[in-house]
């Protein structure tokens, strides 16, 4: 946790994972509430819906 506040010294903004690492690196004292936020982990899966891509696949096919 010190080694953390040490860099915490050295940055502007810190991102997190989760919700639950930004809490607690605001509650340990790592990150002020107004110098942190979490960005979360995944992919959006509505963008690589296929039934969506099927249109205009042929041209994107010649294209490439």
């Amino acid at each position: 946790i010190w080694l953390e506040k040490l860099g915490g010294l050295f940055t502007d903004f810190t991102f997190t994972q989760s919700r639950e690492d930004m809490a607690a690196a605001v509650a340990l004292g790592i990150s002020d509430q107004d110098r942190i936020q979490h960005i979360g982990n995944g992919i959006d899966l509505t963008r690589f819906d296929p039934d969506k891509m099927e249109a205009g696949r042929p041209e994107r096919r010649r294209a490439l």
